[in-house]
């Protein structure tokens, strides 16, 4: 019997000896029993992986594939991005959990790498999107094989990922099922990665986090070179998202702020290009978030330029879904971050102090939220654009109605069951922006 025919045999008898795959919405919130575990530390907890801003903490492979929106980070490769990965740790990462919920819109093939190091030896759970099966592989100048199982994920679903490394011992689960189990030569001691392989893949990861059994997330270890090379990573300073680098103005040309969140950084650098040689783009080196935040932090974000337009939003962070201790959550275990009443309010001060600068003002309305969206509701950014619409009927505002544009195109230019908009129709929406601005600047 040759290699070939001995493999496809494994796995015919493994999609025998495999249960067929639980339906249904992911449901860890007791992590199947296992919520509260304990060693000679003590209980050992969950730590979010996502803290400060953007990606701060990782290291993408390409930072124009990855972006976040609060708890969810997000890939989205293009056809020049055939492998890429977002790591995050250290080579004395070991014995440890890692969740995450993962959800794979298109292409074939995503991964959740582990035990990375400097030697270029690196693991992965690697779901198979053409076998319709998920593996673990080691990867050191190719790919090895060493446990594959027959699994259907299907696109647009959400999965509850974890994936547990206890010395040798490698096991991973999808929706509390135990898919993976082997022991490996070496302890896959290092780093991890969220990773997709393949043009055009898109894919979520939502709520990633780890729980280390020796109860710290940074071991402490006696080694000096290891610990000087922990020291580096911790030191280096988080990559800038491309909108926040600063720009070389052009004192001969007009200056136009854009104040937003994520939907804005994403058409912030389109909306440059399409103005390049007629205005300075600017916007704060930030998500601007909700209007909460805008009242924190204008004044910063003003500064002492006197400014010709300012096109400003805020919205999609205001109506997203928090429970009682802030955290985010589905609408109907929450409450919105800012009411409708609090969100009108708020507007109207900061309308108020746009408007003392003497710009002229472009409202943009809050783009769509479509059915599955992280900690937010469809219809919602419809109430709020009209809370808004009273604050905006003044001298010297007018509208991009941002929210009319795309509302009939969302299946060409938004990522599915997301707020986030594919890099076309970031661009698509540069092209409102821009055209706005400009007719605010022939005024």
């Amino acid at each position: 019997m040759t290699a070939s025919s001995v493999f496809s045999f494994i796995l015919i008898l493994q999609s025998a000896m495999t249960p067929a795959f639980a339906s249904g919405r992911p449901n860890s919130e007791d992590d199947y029993g296992r919520a509260r575990i304990g060693g000679m530390t003590g209980m050992i907890t969950w730590e979010s992986m996502l803290q400060g801003e953007g990606l701060e903490g990782w290291t993408p492979g390409n930072e124009r594939v990855w972006s976040r929106e609060g708890e969810t980070v997000i890939a989205e490769a293009g056809r020049n991005n055939r492998s890429t990965r977002l790591v995050k740790g250290d080579s004395t990462w070991a014995h440890y959990e890692f969740k995450v919920q993962m959800t794979l819109f298109s292409g074939a093939n995503v991964q959740i790498r582990f035990g990375i190091t400097d030697d270029s030896r690196e693991y992965m759970v690697d779901y198979l999107g053409g076998w319709k099966a998920m593996a673990i592989s080691a990867y050191q100048r190719g790919v090895t094989r060493l446990d594959v199982v027959n699994l259907t994920l299907e696109q647009g679903r959400e999965y509850d990922l974890v994936l547990a490394v206890r010395g040798h011992s490698v096991t991973t689960y999808v929706n509390g099922r135990l898919v993976n189990r082997l022991t490996l030569e070496a302890n896959p001691n290092g780093a991890i990665a969220l990773g997709t392989w393949g043009h055009h893949t898109v894919a979520r990861f939502r709520d990633p986090k780890i729980r280390h059994y020796n109860g710290r997330s940074r071991t402490v270890i006696s080694n000096p070179i290891q610990s000087r090379e922990r020291s580096m990573q911790v030191t280096k300073p988080a990559r800038q998202h491309a909108s926040f680098v600063e720009i070389t103005r052009d004192p001969n040309l007009p200056d136009v702020l854009l104040i937003g969140d994520s939907i804005s950084m994403g058409y912030a650098i389109p909306t440059r290009e399409r103005l390049n040689g007629r205005a300075n783009v600017h916007r704060p080196p930030r998500n601007c978030g909700p209007t909460s935040r805008g009242l924190a932090e204008l004044e910063e974000w003003l500064g002492t330029r006197r400014w010709d337009v300012i096109h400003f939003n805020w919205g999609l962070h205001d109506l997203k879904y928090v429970d009682p201790g802030g955290g985010l959550t589905e609408p109907e275990k929450g409450r919105p971050f800012t009411s409708v009443e609090q969100y009108k309010k708020n507007l109207r001060k900061l309308v108020e102090r746009l408007r003392a600068t003497g710009a002229n003002l472009i409202w943009a309305t809050t783009t769509p939220v479509p059915a599955g969206a992280n900690s937010r509701k469809k219809g919602d950014a419809a109430i709020y654009n009209a809370a808004a619409k009273e604050n905006m009927n003044q001298p010297g505002i007018t509208t991009n109605d941002l929210y009319a544009f795309a509302l009939p195109r969302l299946k060409e230019i938004q990522l599915p069951q997301n707020v986030h908009f594919t890099k076309e129709g970031s661009r698509r929406l540069a092209d409102q922006v821009a055209r706005a601005i400009l007719e605010r600047l022939s005024e």
